[in-house]
């Protein structure tokens, strides 16, 4: 009880602004008695409740089992207020606090945790339906403390409540009071810093609403000048999106007679002809790049007919970041990449002229400028510019003189912000995990939160004709790892319903390491072959920007690419009893002015880093240390080792593309003394990514008709090239002809519009 006092009284001291969460960390002190929230673990049934870390494990602790975070909210939920109702509105108010939820996606949550704890409704050992009222924990509950997880060989029991949960029996000792109240004091602390040191952001008043409930995925809103029209994409199954109206004050949509490829809507514009409105948008089909104006029928009109298509230019020439419709000069603002790599810069088309310009602009570095709005009154362009350490910056360019003013700096990569309806401020999205519309000065300040979700945010955001209020949609997107035996015979592993990435095989072990958002935040997993229950070995505080994971030949050392810097981390420093909880600045590398967009070994002793340097790849190499080596004469793109063959390494031409091999003999000085280059007479295509090579095999990938294909070349042109189709791949390794890939299982996506 103590700690409740205190609480209060420290709530009572401090601004007003901290209350609530001051209330959150007493509530939960309260209802642990100290067990849950300082770490001390709960025994429910057959499973150990681990809150400090997020874990939920088997009885004897021996085996973790994976539960989304969203479903160990509710767990911790349930716990907390074991063999008491819980009812929906308690599940709405601590899971989806000020956000529009469904009585389906409250059954769904219910039922797929009752999954978890492999519990039947009908017959329930663990949450129990009551009629009007809602879900109990009706299974034992019991504090674990550390030093009582030696002796966990417990029996099962039937579930019952044990009223002893709520006794601190094991703080026993006047040492151990003394302890706590430290604990407590500096979680407190802790929990200040990080949630309102992030930004300095306030919380807001608002609340959001969903425009769209449907299966499968809704994007790139627009509402016309009525208020009432909704214009949106919808995803069919084949990957393809085409163009929907919808009535929000009646429900009634409509589907337009558009091509059913559109990849973005730009502009919904009103047409001088009151019969018809004009729609630009981007097209991607089949290895192309369109945009187009097509003329469609009025939003009030019973069909949405198309009258016209107009292609305004094609962009199959370079990629296309982000693109916004200035109405007044009727030009086309667009930022891309002028080849295949960074930095990407801002280019202007003019509709009446048909005519290409590069503006003049910042000189863009690192990421470069990747997204731009135009202000509501037609006068600036806000620009997101991001450099090579992930740090994005707003830009502000006068359009009528060229001149730049800087806005905010963040200390985190920006996609999305646009401008305020009053084109002073601007809009953006919070610093993951939290997900909130963040409304602020444009330097930064006075920054407030209008919405908060449960879901991540999907781009892009656009104005509400209300001259407050801002449209969204959200994006999940379920990443599962795949086994690859044959072309089309995938076998999940693992598998979850969040982000599973970046597989790293070990060479000399059945075992794998991957990150996955399973617990929150992107965390280390380690997994077996012959087990589908991998297990956790970090626990990051903070959200890392993670780019890249590889092992070693010998097994000794993993790569990670976070935040554009390399670190060095020995696999023995990996371990399911001693998470790590942050990169070490012994572990720290390499750090980059470029992005990095490839790491790899060449041989055990070196590791090889790509960078995209003035649009193009350049390799560099360096020892463990650190320390930078030169390879044989030539222009590099990418270095390679095969994890079964390390006497031999590879290079890829960075101008020619061909693959060459070598024999590393001797370090002399800094340079790498090899044997004659080998030219394997095998060149990569124009628009190759993510290579690889093992066993005497070249793997690396290719977009074709806006599908992704991982090749498989023999390097001594034994065999015939094998190649396999994914939907949308984000990472993968291979280890001795083993393939396993992160491809995307599903994506889910609704609109919503803010109500503030």
């Amino acid at each position: 009880m103590i700690f409740r006092v205190l609480g209060m009284l420290v709530a009572h001291v401090v601004k007003r602004q901290i209350a609530f969460p001051l209330k959150f960390i007493c509530d939960r002190v309260y209802s642990y008695d100290l067990y849950g929230f300082l770490g001390i673990m709960v025994r429910l049934g057959a499973y150990i409740l681990d809150v400090n870390q997020g874990r939920l494990l088997r009885e004897d602790g021996a085996e973790e089992v994976a539960i989304e975070p969203k479903l160990f909210e509710l767990l911790v939920l349930f716990v907390e207020r074991a063999n008491t109702n819980v009812s929906r509105k308690d599940i709405l108010d601590n899971l989806w606090a000020g956000s529009l939820v469904t009585d389906n996606a409250i059954n769904k949550l219910v039922a797929n945790l009752r999954k978890v704890l492999h519990d039947d409704a009908k017959d329930p050992r663990y949450i129990k339906t009551i009629s009007k009222r809602g879900y109990r924990l009706v299974c034992e509950v019991i504090p674990l403390s550390p030093a009582l997880l030696n002796e966990v060989g417990l029996e099962k029991s039937d579930c019952k409540f044990d009223s002893s949960v709520h006794e601190l029996s094991e703080l026993k000792s006047k040492g151990e009071w003394v302890k706590y109240f430290f604990i407590f004091v500096f979680s407190l602390f802790a929990f200040y810093s990080l949630y309102f040191f992030n930004e300095n952001v306030k919380s807001g008043e608002g609340f959001s609403i969903a425009l769209t409930r449907a299966q499968g995925v809704e994007k790139s809103p627009f509402v016309f000048r009525d208020k009432v029209h909704l214009y949106y994409l919808k995803e069919n199954e084949d990957g393809k999106s085409d163009l929907w109206v919808s009535n929000i004050k009646t429900g009634v949509t409509k589907r337009s007679e558009l091509h059913d490829n559109i990849s973005g809507i730009i502009a919904v514009v009103e047409e001088n002809e009151n019969d018809y409105v004009g729609v630009i948008y981007l097209s991607k089909n089949k290895g192309s790049c369109s945009v187009y104006k097509d003329l469609i029928s009025s939003p009030t009109s019973e069909n949405q007919i198309l009258k016209e298509s107009k292609l305004l230019f094609d962009c199959s020439d370079r990629r296309i970041k982000d693109l916004d419709y200035h109405s007044k000069n009727r030009t086309i603002y667009y930022t891309a990449q002028p080849r295949n790599f960074w930095p990407n810069q801002i280019y202007i088309f003019d509709l009446e002229k048909a005519k290409h310009s590069l503006i003049a602009q910042p000189e863009p570095s690192g990421w470069g400028h990747h997204s731009i709005d135009i202000s509501p009154d037609g006068n600036k362009l806000l620009i997101m510019s991001t450099d090579s350490d992930h740090k994005t910056k707003l830009l502000s360019m006068n359009l009528s003189n060229g001149e730049v003013v800087e806005g905010a700096k963040f200390s985190r990569p920006v996609y999305e912000a646009i401008w305020h309806h009053d084109s002073e401020r601007i809009y953006h999205y919070s610093s993951p995990p939290n997900n909130q519309i963040v409304q602020s000065d444009f330097d930064g300040r006075n920054s407030k939160a209008i919405v908060s979700i449960s879901e991540q945010f999907s781009s892009k955001m656009s104005r509400f004709p209300d001259g407050k209020n801002v449209l969204f949609s959200t994006n999940y997107k379920d990443f599962d790892n795949l086994w690859i035996n044959a072309p089309e015979n995938y076998t999940r592993v693992s598998n979850s319903t969040v982000l599973d990435l970046f597989p790293a095989f070990f060479h000399h072990k059945d075992q794998y390491l991957f990150l996955s958002n399973r617990s929150g935040r992107l965390q280390i997993y380690w997994g077996e072959y012959q087990s589908d229950q991998p297990q956790i070995v970090s626990n990051f505080v903070l959200s890392y920007s993670f780019g890249n994971l590889s092992i070693s030949s010998d097994d000794k050392n993993i790569l990670l690419s976070v935040d554009n810097k390399i670190y060095l981390v020995p696999t023995d420093d990996l371990s399911n009893v001693k998470h790590i909880t942050s990169f070490k600045k012994e572990n720290l590398v390499y750090k980059s002015n470029n992005p990095i967009i490839a790491i790899d070994w060449i041989g055990n002793e070196f590791i090889a880093v790509t960078l995209a340097k003035k649009g193009e790849p350049e390799l560099v190499v360096l020892d463990l240390s650190g320390k930078r080596v030169t390879l044989p004469k030539g222009l590099w793109g990418y270095g390679l080792t095969d994890g079964e063959k390390t006497e031999s390494y590879y290079l890829v031409d960075a101008e020619s593309n061909f693959l060459y091999r070598a024999t590393p003999i001797a370090l002399n000085g800094e340079t790498i003394v090899t044997d004659e280059l080998i030219n394997t007479n095998i060149i990569l295509p124009t628009e190759f990514y993510h290579v690889k090579v093992d066993n005497g095999f070249l793997y690396y990938f290719t977009t074709e008709k806006d599908e992704e294909y991982l090749h498989i070349v023999p390097i001594d042109n034994s065999d015939e090239e094998k190649r396999f189709r994914f939907n949308e791949m984000s990472s993968y390794d291979v280890s001795k002809g083993k393939i396993m890939v992160s491809d995307k299982a599903r994506s889910e996506g609704d609109i919503h519009q803010t109500m503030y």
